[in-house]
């Protein structure tokens, strides 16, 4: 998915973002990260502290646009998946404010998808809501809905369903090493052994993040 600010759309700190998002998406869209070396660990959290500065200032708007807030959440989806403290609960409750204004918000939808789908087994059934809606209101789907619904159903033990998201996923983006591995052992009956990023007990309101 590529969430677009319209609102903000032209600005100077809007292409900062969008290019500092971009850039981190390479390294931690997922859990676990792609980061191999202290250097690269380095180089993503300077990258990151940048983004969420400039998506703070776009985000200080009054009221603040619901793009750039869901554009907060996934850097903060991010930062989750790297260890910043409570980085994940900030991102869902912009996400939970988000929806409750619109419910047919589909880049808030995905966000929160795919964040339900890395922290918890227990969210899985939510984070399948979740990402059914992208499928229903987007008119082009990412492949990555696939692969987050793949899990989706492999933590409720749906292996069939599973498979066939996983496929659906690898037939579109050419092949995803990691992915086939997932595949393959589902498909042999090895099963698969899950991980999680758990989320710390938020202390503050995602406004008082950086206070």
């Amino acid at each position: 998915m590529n969430p677009k600010a319209n609102d903000a759309a032209g600005s100077d700190t809007w292409e900062a973002l969008r290019r500092e998002r971009e850039f981190l998406a390479r390294f931690i869209a997922g859990y676990p990260t792609r980061i191999r070396t202290p250097q690269e660990a380095r180089t993503v959290q300077e990258h990151w502290d940048r983004a969420i500065r400039l998506a703070e200032e776009l985000a200080r708007a009054s009221p603040a646009p619901a793009g750039v807030r869901v554009i907060l959440a996934d850097l903060l989806r991010m930062g989750h998946n790297m260890d910043v403290p409570e980085a994940g609960h900030a991102c869902q409750q912009i996400l939970t404010e988000v929806l409750a204004a619109d419910p047919e918000n589909a880049e808030a939808h995905y966000t929160m998808g795919q964040l339900l789908v890395s922290v918890n087994p227990a969210f899985a059934p939510a984070a399948e809501k979740h990402l059914l809606a992208v499928v229903r209101l987007s008119p082009a789907v990412s492949p990555n809905v696939y692969q987050a619904l793949g899990f989706a159903c492999l933590y409720q033990k749906r292996v069939p369903e599973a498979i066939s998201y996983f496929e659906r996923y690898l037939g579109q983006v050419g092949g995803d090493p990691a992915v086939k591995t997932v595949v393959d052992h589902l498909r042999s009956g090895a099963g698969y052994k899950i991980g999680f990023k758990p989320a710390a007990p938020p202390k503050r309101k995602w406004w008082q993040f950086w206070k």
